[in-house]
C-alpha cells in the first residue's frame, strides 16, 4: 500500500487532477459569495476556470516548479532500488531492532509485533531484493483498465454532445426566415440587449421554445406559435434575452463548459460546471429583457408559461434554451426585484482576470513530492502512564467556549422568531419569515406557534433584515447592521413581531379619454415608518392587476400608512419607469379613489452621425423629463446604420392633458464623441415641426469635443486615486449624462489623481460631483472643457457622543439621529429645520460621519418615551467633534406632523 501511495504522488496525472480540483474548489467557493452580486462577475468568472483549466497542463511544463514535501507512510526498504528516482528524502532505513522500555533489545528487525517482514529472495535474485514482477504487472493492469474506462466514456460524452449539434443544425436548415414584422421588433430588441446588428432570425414549427445555436454564426430560432400569437411585447422580450446570449458570446462558452464536462466526467466538482455557466447566463439575459418594473411582471408570465414547454421538448446541449435551466422557480424569483447587470468596467475585469491567472500559475507550480518517515515499532506502555508519552486531555481543555446564554461566541447566532396578533395577543400560525443578509434574502415558514428559530452568521451582522409576513396582515421588518457607528448592531435572542390586521387600500387605472383600463400592472409600496421604532410596518412593490373597472385592491396597508409609492404599466400605453410617492395621497388611497391615468404614448427615432455624417453604431440614448432623466430607463442603442427608435413614450406626471406637454429631452453618448442633447418635438417650448404627434424625429449629428481634465489632492498634497467623477448637471439641472456616464465618460481618477475626459462638450458649463472614499463630497461644481483644474478633498467631520437618560444618567439603548437643513419655510416645517437622514443608534453611543460639505448642520435626538432634543448649529469642518446629549423622559406621545418624519 504504502508504494502505491508512493507512485500516486508522483504521478504527473494525478498531480494534474489535484491541481485541477484546487481550481475547481476555488471557483465554486467564488461563485457562492458572487450569487448576490452582478450575475457577469459569475459568467467570468466560469469563463476564467474553464480557460484555467485548459491551460493548466501547458503551465505545469513551464513555469518554475516549487516543491512541497508530503510526508508518508514508510515505503519498504527492499524498493529503494527500484526506484532510482525518488528523492533521497524517502529513503530513511527502518530501525534496526525494537526496544522496550528498559532499552534492551527484544525483537529482530524482521519480526516487529508478531508481523513477519522477511524476504522471499527469487532464484538468481541478488540479496537484499524482492520479486517485484507480479506487483508491477498488477499495478499496470489497472492503470491500463482506468485509461479504458475514461475514454469510452469521455468518447461516448462527446459524442452525444457532437449528435445534439447536428440535431441542432439540422433544426436549423428546416426553419424558416423570419418575416418582416420580426425583424422590425428585433430591429428595437438590439438595442436593448447591447447588440449592434440583428442575427439571423428563423421560425421553426418543431422547436417549442426558443434558443440561440451557432459557434460562429449565430442563429435565433422563434417557435412559430409564438410568432403566430402576435404578441410584440412577448416577442421583443424574448428576443431580448437571447440576444444577450448572442452578445455576451455565450454559446462557444457554453460548448466548451460541456466539453470540460465531458473530459472530466468523473470529477464531482465538474458535473455541475456546465449549469452554473448557463444559470450565470441565464441571469444576465433576463435581467436584460426586464429592466423596468413593468417589463419585468410580462417577462416573468412569458418566462413561466415557455418553462411548461420546455419540460416537453428535449434538452440541446449545443443551444442556449431559454428556459432549459432546471433552477425556474429560482430565476422567477430573482426576477421579482431589479438584478443588476450593468457591463463591468474593463479595468474591474483586467484586475479580476489578473487576480485569477497569477493563482493559477501559483497552483501550477506546486510539485508535491513524497517525505517519508520511518516507522517506529511499538512499545509497551506503562499502567501508570499513557502509550506514546501522550497526555490525557480533559474536557474542559477540549471544549469550547460557551457564553451564559449557550450560545457559542465564535459560531452562528440563533435568534427565535415570533410573529402574534397585536390586538389579541395570540401568535399567528404559519407565518412566513424572511432574513436579508446585504443582497441574499432567504424565506422559512413558522411553526403553528407562529416561531422560527433563524440561524444568523453573526450576532453583529454588517447587513440584516429580519421580515414577517402572513395571511391578512400588514408585513413588517427590522434592521441590525451597520451604519456608521463605531459598532454594529446586536442581534437579540428573542424578537417578537406584533402585526395588526391590514387594511384594504386601492384606486382607480383610467386613460386619457377617461375610460378605465383593465389588465394594468400596479406595482404598489406603502409603510407606517416612525424613525424612533426599529421594527417597522412596511412592504415594497406588490403586484396587484387592474379588473374590468380599472380598480385594483391591496388588503395589507397599514393602518397608520404614512407613505408609500407606485408604478403603474401597460403595454398600450406609454411606459412609467419610476416609482411615483403617494404618501400626500393616503387618505384617497384608503377611500379607494386614488385615480392614476395612463397616457398615449408616441415614437421617437432618428438617426446618430459623426462630423463627417457617417453612421454611428452603439451610441447610447436616454429620455429624460423635465430635467429628471431615470436611472431605469427608457434606453436606446444606435445599430450599425446608426439608427434607434423608443417607444411607448410620455412624461407619466398626472397632469392636466388639456396643458401643453412639459418638456422632454433626449440625450446621446458614445465614445469618442462629444454628448449632445435635444429637446423632444411638441414639448416644452418646441414646436412639432416636421414631426407629427404619433412620431417624433430627432438626428443627432455629433463632434468631437474638447478635453476637461480634473487633477486631485488631499491636504497633505498626496494624489488622491479612484475618486469618482460625473457630470451631475447639464443645461438647466437636466442629468441625462448621469446615467449615461459609464457609455463614454471616464469614471474614476488614476494613481496620479488625475481624471481627463477628451470629448467634453464644448464652451458649455456643466456641474461635476467628485466622491472621494474618505473624503467630504464635491456637489454641483461648475467646470468648462478646455481647461485642467487642480482640487482638493478634505476629510469628513466626525460627530460622536453619549446619549444618555438625564436623570439616571444610564445609556439608552435605541435611538434616531437625524440631521437637520436650517432656512427652510416656516410654512411647511414649524422650526424652519427640515430634519432628515434618520440613522439609528444603540447602546448610548453613536457615530456620523459628516461627508457632504455646508456651513454647518443641526443634530436631533430622537428616543422613545423620551424628550427629543436639537441641537444648535454645528459648523461642518475637518476632524471630530463630540457632542454629548441628556434625554428627558415623557409621559406623553412624541408629535407628529410634517416635521416629524
Amino acid at each position: 500500500m504504502s508504494a502505491l501511495i508512493h507512485e500516486l504522488i508522483a504521478s504527473p496525472v494525478i498531480a494534474l487532477l489535484a491541481k485541477a480540483t484546487l481550481l475547481l474548489s476555488a471557483g465554486w467557493i467564488l461563485h457562492r459569495i458572487l450569487r448576490p452580486a452582478n450575475p457577469r462577475w459569475r459568467v467570468l468568472l466560469w469563463r476564467t476556470a474553464l480557460v484555467g483549466l485548459g491551460l493548466l497542463p501547458v503551465l505545469q511544463l513551464l513555469v518554475p516548479r516549487w516543491q512541497i514535501e508530503l510526508l508518508t507512510p514508510q515505503r519498504p526498504a527492499a524498493l529503494e532500488s527500484l526506484s532510482p528516482g525518488m528523492p533521497a528524502t524517502s529513503r530513511i532505513a527502518p530501525p534496526a531492532t525494537a526496544t522496550s522500555l528498559t532499552g534492551e533489545s527484544t525483537l529482530p528487525s524482521s519480526e516487529v509485533a508478531g508481523h513477519s517482514t522477511k524476504v522471499e529472495n527469487s532464484p538468481g535474485a541478488p540479496a537484499g531484493t524482492r520479486t517485484f514482477e507480479a506487483e508491477s504487472v498488477g499495478r499496470t493492469g489497472w492503470q491500463t483498465s482506468a485509461l479504458t474506462i475514461w475514454l469510452s466514456v469521455a468518447g461516448l460524452l462527446i459524442l452525444q454532445l457532437f449528435r445534439n449539434g447536428v440535431r441542432v443544425r439540422r433544426l436549423i436548415r428546416q426553419a424558416e426566415p423570419a418575416p418582416a414584422a420580426v425583424v422590425e421588433i428585433a430591429r428595437k430588441a438590439t438595442g436593448d440587449s447591447g447588440l449592434l446588428s440583428i442575427p439571423e432570425i428563423r421560425v421553426s414549427s418543431l422547436a417549442a421554445v426558443p434558443f440561440a445555436a451557432g459557434l460562429f454564426r449565430p442563429v435565433v430560432i422563434v417557435p412559430e406559435s409564438i410568432v403566430q400569437e402576435g404578441d410584440a411585447q412577448e416577442l421583443r422580450l424574448i428576443l431580448t434575452h437571447e440576444f444577450g446570449h448572442v452578445a455576451g458570446r455565450d454559446l462557444p462558452w457554453a460548448t466548451a463548459a460541456w466539453t470540460i464536462r465531458g473530459l472530466l466526467w468523473f470529477h464531482p466538482l465538474v458535473w455541475r460546471l456546465p449549469a452554473a455557466h448557463q444559470v450565470a447566463c441565464e441571469t444576465v439575459c433576463d435581467a436584460l429583457a426586464a429592466r423596468c418594473d413593468a417589463s419585468r411582471a410580462a417577462y416573468r408570465r412569458t418566462l413561466a408559461r415557455l418553462a411548461l414547454a420546455c419540460n416537453r421538448s428535449p434538452s440541446l446541449d449545443c443551444s442556449v434554451v431559454m428556459s432549459a435551466t432546471a433552477e425556474i422557480t429560482q430565476r422567477l424569483r430573482r426576477l421579482a426585484r431589479h438584478i443588476p447587470c450593468e457591463r463591468l468596467p474593463l479595468r474591474r475585469r483586467v484586475e479580476a482576470t489578473s487576480i485569477g491567472f497569477i493563482g493559477l500559475a501559483t497552483i501550477a507550480a506546486v510539485v508535491v513530492v513524497p517525505y517519508v518517515e520511518a516507522i517506529e515499532p511499538p512499545v509497551v506502555a506503562s499502567p501508570s502512564e499513557p502509550a506514546n508519552g501522550s497526555k490525557a486531555t480533559t474536557q474542559n481543555e477540549s471544549s469550547a467556549a460557551v457564553n451564559p446564554n449557550g450560545q457559542n461566541d465564535d459560531s452562528t447566532w440563533t435568534i427565535r422568531l415570533q410573529a402574534i396578533d397585536a390586538d389579541t395577543g395570540n401568535p399567528i400560525a404559519n407565518p412566513e419569515f424572511l432574513v436579508q443578509l446585504g443582497k441574499t434574502e432567504t424565506s422559512y415558514d413558522g411553526d403553528e406557534k407562529g416561531e422560527f428559530a433563524a440561524e444568523i452568521p453573526s450576532r453583529t451582522p454588517r447587513y440584516c433584515y429580519l421580515k414577517v409576513r402572513a395571511d391578512g396582515y400588514t408585513p413588517m421588518r427590522g434592521f441590525w447592521g451597520n451604519r456608521s457607528f463605531d459598532t454594529r448592531d446586536a442581534l437579540p435572542e428573542r424578537l417578537t413581531f406584533r402585526m395588526t390586521r391590514g387594511i384594504t387600500v386601492g384606486g382607480v387605472v383610467l386613460n386619457e379619454r377617461q375610460q378605465p383600463v383593465e389588465g394594468a400592472t400596479v406595482l404598489f409600496s406603502a409603510g407606517a415608518r416612525q424613525p424612533e421604532q426599529r421594527i417597522e410596518q412596511s412592504f415594497w412593490q406588490e403586484q396587484y392587476t387592474t379588473n374590468e373597472l380599472g380598480q385594483w385592491r391591496c388588503p395589507i396597508a397599514p393602518r397608520e400608512m404614512n407613505s408609500g409609492s407606485i408604478n403603474i404599466n401597460h403595454p398600450d400605453y406609454a411606459l412609467v419607469t419610476s416609482n411615483w410617492g403617494v404618501g400626500h395621497a393616503v387618505e384617497e388611497l384608503k377611500a379607494q379613489k386614488h385615480t392614476w391615468t395612463l397616457k398615449d404614448g408616441f415614437v421617437i427615432r432618428g438617426v446618430v452621425t459623426d462630423p463627417d455624417g457617417s453612421p454611428v453604431a452603439g451610441a447610447h440614448l436616454a429620455v429624460g423629463y423635465l430635467n429628471s432623466y431615470a436611472p431605469e430607463g427608457p434606453f436606446a442603442v444606435t445599430d450599425a446604420e446608426g439608427r434607434y427608435e423608443f417607444r411607448r413614450v410620455r412624461s407619466a406626471a398626472q397632469t392636466d392633458s388639456r396643458k401643453k406637454p412639459d418638456q422632454m429631452s433626449v440625450t446621446v453618448l458614445v465614445q469618442g464623441l462629444a454628448p449632445r442633447m435635444e429637446v423632444v418635438p411638441g414639448t416644452g417650448e418646441r414646436e412639432l415641426g416636421t414631426s407629427i404627434w404619433e412620431e417624433r424625429t430627432m438626428d443627432f449629428q455629433l463632434d468631437e469635443g474638447e478635453p476637461l481634465a480634473i487633477r486631485l489632492s488631499d491636504s497633505d498634497g498626496q494624489p488622491i486615486e479612484d475618486a469618482w467623477i460625473f457630470p451631475s448637471e447639464w443645461r438647466d439641472g437636466t442629468d441625462g449624462l448621469t446615467v449615461l456616464r459609464e457609455h463614454g465618460i471616464p469614471q474614476h481618477s488614476d494613481e496620479d489623481g488625475l481624471w481627463r475626459w477628451d470629448t467634453a462638450p464644448g464652451d458649455e458649463l456643466i456641474k461635476y460631483d467628485i466622491l472621494g472614499r474618505g473624503f467630504m463630497e464635491i456637489r454641483g461644481k461648475t467646470l468648462v472643457a478646455g481647461k485642467e483644474y487642480t482640487l482638493g478633498l478634505i476629510r469628513p467631520q466626525v460627530l460622536t457622543g453619549y446619549v444618555i437618560d438625564a436623570d439616571t444618567k444610564e445609556p439608552i439603548d435605541e435611538f434616531v439621529i437625524q440631521k437637520g437643513f436650517e432656512g427652510m419655510s416656516r410654512l411647511d416645517y414649524p422650526d424652519g429645520v427640515w430634519w432628515t437622514s434618520n440613522r439609528q443608534g444603540r447602546g448610548g453611543r453613536y457615530r456620523r460621519v459628516v461627508s457632504m460639505p455646508k456651513a454647518s448642520y443641526r443634530w436631533r435626538f430622537v428616543a422613545e418615551g423620551y424628550e427629543p432634543f436639537a441641537s444648535e448649529s454645528i459648523p461642518v469642518q475637518e476632524g471630530e467633534v463630540t457632542l454629548n446629549v441628556e434625554l428627558k423622559k415623557t409621559q406623553g406621545e412624541l408629535p407628529s406632523g410634517k416635521n416629524q418624519p
